[in-house]
């Protein structure tokens, strides 16, 4: 029985045949790709990183074969600056480094080593300018005094002692004499501070009108650190005392001219009289 015309109906509620299937799943779902499992997305990734690292290993391999290896990174020249005293020829010898070495297989740390095992070298820098030139820069001590111990010693102006005297160094230099051993023993600042102090005198001496004529040739300690001088040919000696030194050298300059005017030898100069710092003695010969 057909109802009322003017009865109106609640449509049916249906269900889209793209939602739902005859067990109520939705296809949409069923469509869905699966979710990759966590532990193969990690076993992926560590999959790739593995083939990436073996690439990049077998590059690295090939480009150290390379660099170790061709004849165009080898050393055709050793760059050697800042010597003065040592030649091109024995630094080289002493770094190590040869003409036709790979230049990736110098080592600069190992050149270094062997170069500051030379006493006149106080530093040293090794680099490497590709293709083929090895850099070496050092820096050398300067020998400011002889010390005379049980052997006779080059030492810089900062008073320390480098090395021994040999034939090849250089000869000219003033002799400190007084000094021992012990004392470096038992008290090596205190012995180097009056090295300084001679090396102090140096200086000083260098500047004083007296070098052109009577050039220094020795600086003795006495017992009390007191200093002396020996300078010409002659032997003179300047008794200086305690530093500062440099108003006693013009002290010393007058009255050795005023001696040479008269046409005597001074043969002693005491200068060392602190209470009276004008009073100058005078021995002659």
């Amino acid at each position: 029985m057909a109802p009322p015309l003017n009865r109106r109906l609640r449509p049916r509620a249906s269900v889209p045949f793209a939602d739902a299937d005859e067990h109520g799943a939705g296809l949409s779902e069923c469509t869905k790709p699966r979710p990759v499992p966590h532990w193969l997305r990690v076993g992926r990734f560590l999959l790739g990183l593995v083939v990436l690292g073996a690439l990049s290993s077998a590059g690295a391999l090939g480009l150290r074969r390379y660099a170790t290896s061709s004849p165009r990174l080898t050393v055709k020249k050793i760059d050697i600056q800042g010597m003065r005293v040592r030649s091109a020829d024995t630094l080289s010898m002493e770094s190590g480094v040869k003409e036709g070495d790979n230049i990736f297989r110098v080592d600069p740390d190992a050149c270094r080593r062997a170069l500051l095992r030379d006493p006149w070298l106080s530093e040293a820098v090794i680099t490497r300018q590709l293709p083929s030139t090895i850099r070496i820069v050092v820096k050398e001590r300067q020998a400011a005094l002889m010390v005379a111990l049980e052997r006779v010693y080059l030492a810089t102006a900062e008073g320390q002692i480098f090395k021994p005297l040999e034939p090849t160094d250089p000869q000219e230099l003033p002799l400190v004499a007084g000094l021992t051993t012990d004392q470096f023993a038992r008290d090596r600042a205190g012995a180097e501070r009056l090295i300084r102090q001679a090396s102090e005198l140096t200086a000083a001496y260098a500047d004083s009108v007296l070098e052109r004529k009577y050039p220094l040739q020795e600086i003795h300690f006495a017992t009390d650190e007191a200093i002396s001088a020996v300078i010409g040919k002659d032997g003179i000696t300047l008794r200086l005392g305690a530093p500062p030194f440099r108003r006693k050298l013009v002290q010393a300059a007058r009255v050795i001219e005023e001696t040479d005017r008269r046409s005597n030898r001074a043969d002693l100069v005491l200068l060392d009289n602190d209470a009276r710092p004008d009073r100058v003695v005078v021995r002659m010969r």
